[in-house]
């Protein structure tokens, strides 16, 4: 069964090479090479970082949320995805007081597909219809995702949409509003 928690910074290790793994396969042919070569390269300094800043990350003053997915059918009931999100971020671009954000969701290559994502997605509106009814939730992603039929089927609608740098590369940005 899949049981969904609030992070750890224990979860560090997992959360992190799960993040490096899932860009490698989703965005093979959409980000430069060198930068998806260079994820791995920097994966020990991440899992310190995080866990160095764990429970400490603020965006506009509020505390970044982490939750994880894990398999308790699996001895020793890995991490097999996870999730982060809180107050949205982008001053800039819209009012970000009208929303929430997730600002990531990977789920393990190995457990995609299996309503994973679906169940960290959920739990993340549940928390934050809890908070307040009035505002909205947003999720961006790279407009040559792969997998953006997921954010579709849980009923997103594309309403923004901006372009981004990564490591110097141009990339669009898509807003899914829900």
């Amino acid at each position: 069964m899949i049981i969904i928690r609030k992070a750890v910074s224990g979860d560090a290790e997992a959360t992190i090479s799960i993040n490096i793994n899932t860009w490698i396969s989703a965005y093979k042919g959409i980000i430069n090479d060198d930068t998806l070569d260079g994820l791995a390269d920097n994966k020990e300094n991440r899992i310190e970082k995080f866990k160095a800043e764990f429970g400490t990350r603020e965006v506009r003053g509020n505390l970044i949320e982490y939750i994880v997915a894990i398999d308790d059918s699996i001895d020793g009931q890995p991490v097999i995805g996870f999730a982060s999100y809180g107050v949205s971020r982008d001053e800039s671009f819209l009012n970000v007081d009208d929303y929430f954000e997730i600002y990531a969701l990977y789920v393990s290559e190995e457990h995609q597909n299996r309503g994973v994502g679906r169940k960290l997605a959920t739990y993340v509106m549940d928390q934050m219809k809890g908070n307040e009814d009035d505002k909205r939730l947003l999720i961006w992603t790279l407009e040559k995702n792969r997998s953006r039929s997921f954010y579709e089927k849980l009923g997103g609608k594309v309403q923004f949409d901006k372009e981004i740098k990564i490591n110097g590369q141009s990339l669009n940005e898509v807003g899914y509003v829900f």
